[in-house]
């Protein structure tokens, strides 16, 4: 019969674990695959979502759409998320990128940044004048303030890249 103190410590060990799990648990804000990400006219884009190395957006990165674009997102309460989108300028004229969020002051002390990059060649370049048939990177970084509610924001917000 296994001596009654190694039951213990493994019973101890049991119990701190599930208390961990369930602290971590209850500090994640979860956004539903509700958020949309709708482009303006003459735009096309595609999630690359987040990713390991920061993406370079070309024809190659993925399938381009103006409709039925969603993403989710998991952050910790205090922290943040980025998520990568490729757009794609299919005008005929230059395109000046901007986003927009609906509503305009997110829900849950959710704040949302964004920075462009046109990419060329393999390499983008900070900027957000989108030139005919070209491409660019949109690095949106989505941050929860500690003060988020923890737990599921069902139809957080629309994301509008025009």
């Amino acid at each position: 019969m296994p001596d009654r103190r190694y039951l213990r410590i493994a019973l101890g060990i049991i119990i701190i674990s599930a208390v961990g799990v369930t602290a971590y648990a209850i500090t994640q804000v979860s956004i539903n695959n509700n958020v949309t990400i709708n482009t303006g006219v003459n735009l096309k884009a595609v999630i690359v979502g987040p990713a390991t190395n920061t993406p370079v957006c070309s024809s190659l990165t993925g399938n381009y759409a103006d409709t039925g674009l969603s993403t989710s997102w998991t952050l910790n309460q205090g922290g943040s998320q980025i998520q990568y989108i490729c757009v794609e300028n299919v005008g005929t004229g230059s395109d000046t990128l901007r986003l927009n969020t609906s509503p305009s002051v997110l829900p849950n002390q959710l704040t949302m940044s964004v920075s462009f990059s046109v990419c060329s060649n393999g390499y983008c370049m900070s900027g957000n004048v989108l030139a005919p048939g070209a491409f660019a990177l949109a690095t949106l970084t989505l941050s929860a303030s500690p003060g988020s509610a923890s737990g599921t924001t069902p139809n957080a917000f629309s994301i509008t890249i025009t």
